[in-house]
């Protein structure tokens, strides 16, 4: 993934300034080395460099530099989002909607009713059946009877039937 994101913060650097290569490289640097958490190291310029020093003392270079990182971070969030964060909450959500669709439109051409349109949903660790039933705007009560359930317990790794036209009254 720090590969990924490297390769998407260069392609935005690409824009701004010249590069000293066209490719991310890699280095041994024990702060690039965290396992869970992509990690790279941005090289602006070189305060040795007479040219490269003038640059990096014109703000609106460094921000037009600073611009294309969180460009190349976002790129990177967006296209892997961290479990979390709401770069996921909004991948799920598009993942979801995408696959209402399909549902819906698979049951259409069936025939089929309200039932066949039903969406599903994995349980998250630390959600509950409250804020599932709120999220899809549906009442916990109508989870609980499409699930089956007999409380309001719900386990992280669950999967839970939403009803498709169950709204909750405002």
């Amino acid at each position: 993934e720090s590969l990924e994101m490297g390769s998407h913060v260069l392609g935005n650097l690409r824009d701004v300034t010249k590069l000293h290569s066209r490719h991310v490289e890699q280095a041994g640097f024990r702060v690039l080395r965290s396992p869970d958490i992509p990690s790279i190291l941005v090289e602006t310029g070189y305060v040795s460099n007479a040219a490269d020093a003038k640059q990096l003392e014109s703000p609106g270079y460094r921000t037009e530099i600073a611009s294309a990182i969180f460009a190349g971070v976002r790129a990177q969030a967006v296209a892997r989002p961290p479990r979390g964060t709401v770069f996921a909450v909004r991948s799920r959500d598009q993942q979801l909607t995408a696959a209402a669709a399909r549902d819906a439109a698979s049951a259409r051409a069936a025939g089929g009713g309200a039932a066949a349109a039903d969406r599903e949903h994995k349980v998250e660790r630390g959600e509950t059946l409250a804020a599932v039933a709120a999220r899809f705007g549906v009442s916990a009560r109508a989870l609980r009877r499409l699930n089956g359930l007999v409380g309001d317990t719900v386990r992280a790794g669950q999967v839970l039937r939403i009803p498709q036209h169950e709204v909750m009254a405002q």
